[in-house]
């Protein structure tokens, strides 16, 4: 989110002092901010969108033909340079259907639990591993105390830019319980973007980004009251560091990837990888797709966090591998190798492998088999 306080400036320099040049500085840190993930191109779309909302006094009115030429500048400029990186979703969405149902976001969506839970050692350790389920959420307590303080002090709503913050903070807090917020769904047919986003809990990132805002301002503003607080604001910083602390952090060695993946390397070929999981458990094509890092073949494997028609029925037509017509049924689809990981196969299904012809054994190392299919 590197970018996102930046365009946040920007966009409160084009409210500010109208120029060309901030509008464009607004469009071109949007593009760098929406380029590092397509989730946080909607959430910073979404939050901009409710920070102008936040400050009607600086567009609205005689202000108008000042302004709203130049965000609708800044929104045609950063359209048009990030339409080539969106055209392949939209040629996905249409032979694909790039969407996520609301009930499978449902299932990826914030309860208020996660808004309690806390991945940093010191609050999980006392009490949040009582809450601690799926997300962490929890902004700290020195965080949200001084965000009271710029609540409590009526900063937060008469500064216009703590204004901004307190507007996308509490969209990204409601959006973040996905279906659950009923303006959800309206939201998604007014923002067509949002219905490749699957996550809905992760909203919850700008919900975070706010408190760190709004806590900003609450302790200058509670610096304005006290001037000798220097010892206070290094216990504080040093006391958010201990809330976020989560050292140490559990590793396990990496002991590398099989030389005999290399041997796919030359040639034009394409490789299906077994156990071939069900789309449910997707993401077990991990092993796959990092030896694939070492071929660079395509691969029936390739998964991401959206499941296309094509590999429900592929993964389905695969589950007797290798009896049936499985075998057939890849030589369909112009697989040419087989990679099996027998540590992974079941051990009746690893001995029935040398009971097909078609398929022969071509390289072995340890717990994985390359097979040419005939």
């Amino acid at each position: 989110m590197e970018f996102f306080p930046l365009a946040l400036w920007a966009l409160d320099r084009v409210l500010t002092t109208p120029r060309l040049a901030y509008a464009a500085q607004f469009a071109g840190w949007f593009v760098l901010q929406a380029l590092t993930c397509g989730y946080l191109m909607v959430f910073t779309s979404l939050s901009l969108v409710a920070a102008v909302a936040a400050r009607p006094l600086d567009w609205a009115g005689a202000r108008f033909r000042r302004v709203a030429p130049l965000l609708l500048f800044s929104g045609g400029l950063a359209t048009l340079a990030l339409t080539p990186f969106l055209l392949p979703y939209l040629r996905v969405s249409r032979e694909e259907g790039f969407t996520r149902s609301l009930a499978e976001v449902s299932e990826f969506s914030a309860h208020l639990t996660d808004y309690l839970a806390t991945g940093g050692r010191f609050h999980f350790n006392l009490w949040s591993h009582r809450f601690f389920v799926n997300d962490a959420l929890f902004p700290g307590v020195i965080a949200s105390g001084l965000v009271v303080a710029a609540l409590v002090s009526g900063v937060a709503w008469k500064d216009p830019r703590a204004r901004m913050a307190v507007a996308f903070g509490l969209l990204a807090f409601a959006v973040s319980f996905g279906p659950a917020f009923p303006l959800y769904e309206p939201l998604c047919r007014v923002f067509p973007l949002m219905a490749g986003i699957r996550g809905a809990v992760r909203f919850g990132q700008l919900f975070l980004a706010a408190i760190a805002i709004l806590a900003g301002f609450g302790w200058a503003r509670f610096q304005q009251s006290e001037r000798r607080l220097v010892a206070l604001g290094i216990l504080l910083i040093l006391g958010a560091h201990l809330e976020a602390l989560r050292a140490p952090i559990q590793y396990r060695p990496f002991e590398g990837l099989s030389p005999i993946f290399d041997e796919l390397k030359p040639g034009k070929k394409v490789i299906a990888c077994f156990p071939f999981p069900h789309a449910r458990a997707i993401g077990e094509n991990v092993d796959c797709m990092l030896a694939s890092t070492r071929f660079w073949q395509p691969i029936l494997n390739g998964n991401s966090s959206f499941t296309p028609e094509l590999y429900i029925r592929e993964a389905e037509a695969l589950g007797e591998f290798p009896e049936g017509n499985t075998l057939q049924y890849l030589r369909q689809l112009g697989v040419t190798h087989v990679i099996v990981f027998t540590n992974r196969l079941s051990p009746p299904r690893v001995a029935h492998l040398d009971e097909h012809p078609e398929l022969v054994l071509w390289k072995v190392d340890k717990a994985v088999r390359i097979y040419v299919l005939h």
